[in-house]
């Protein structure tokens, strides 16, 4: 019998399968960076609210109390709604990334975005939950 060379290279097998894994980790921490942005980025308007109050509080003097609560409420309402509109905007990119993700055939990050923005929808509503039935 002949014996046929083969024209394949040699391939390593450990180098690919490191390099997959090294890969499909990397994805997953980017994927739990970007489903976190809600969150993150509702502290960061809490915050940046937080910082007129006190300025309010601290140059409006004591004997103008109704302007003093005037202004609180115009802050804090525009701080509810920038914190609205934010996090609408934020989840939306959350899910069209992990969209395209699924349709790339990450499915295991895709998931793992999924659970994680689960996770900070929960985050959001526990203290609507705390106030109802802790009243």
């Amino acid at each position: 019998m002949k014996r046929i060379k083969s024209e394949h290279k040699s391939i390593n097998t450990t180098e690919l399968i490191a390099d997959v894994g090294n890969e499909d980790l990397g994805s997953i921490w980017y994927i739990l960076f970007i489903a976190m942005a809600p969150l993150y980025l509702l502290v960061m308007i809490g915050a940046i609210v937080l910082a007129p109050v006190m300025l309010d509080r601290h140059f409006i003097s004591l004997t103008n109390f109704l302007l003093q609560q005037k202004i609180f409420i115009f802050i804090m309402i525009l701080g509810v709604i920038s914190a609205i509109i934010v996090y609408a905007i934020s989840v939306r990119y959350v899910l069209k990334k992990i969209g395209e993700m699924r349709q790339n055939g990450h499915t295991r990050q895709a998931n793992v975005g999924l659970l994680v923005l689960a996770m900070v929808a929960s985050i959001m509503i526990l203290p609507v939950i705390l106030a109802i039935y802790f009243h």
